[in-house]
């Protein structure tokens, strides 16, 4: 069976959701699909899923980040087994 790591982003209103593919050894990262939950608790909440890239090329982040091991370093956290994270 393969491996999956589920991101989750909780708002007041939103739900938002990644699901990538963990590769087999220090391989990158592969979107399988991403959505949200909006306007949770109001009248005309929706749901939309899609198997789409996070960022478009021509997006660019307001800053620079540095490289080494960014790309592996989620795939290793996600392989040492489920995590539960409280407050």
């Amino acid at each position: 069976m393969a491996k999956a790591l589920l991101v989750i982003n909780a708002g007041s209103s939103s739900i938002k959701f990644s699901v990538f593919a963990l590769p087999p050894g220090d391989g990158d990262l592969q979107l399988l699909c991403r959505g949200v939950q909006e306007n949770i608790g109001e009248e005309n909440p929706r749901i939309s899923a899609r198997k789409t890239p996070i960022l478009k090329p021509s997006i660019r982040p307001d800053g620079s980040w540095p490289t080494s091991g960014r790309r592996r370093y989620p795939a290793r956290t996600a392989r040492r087994g489920p995590t539960t994270a409280g407050g």
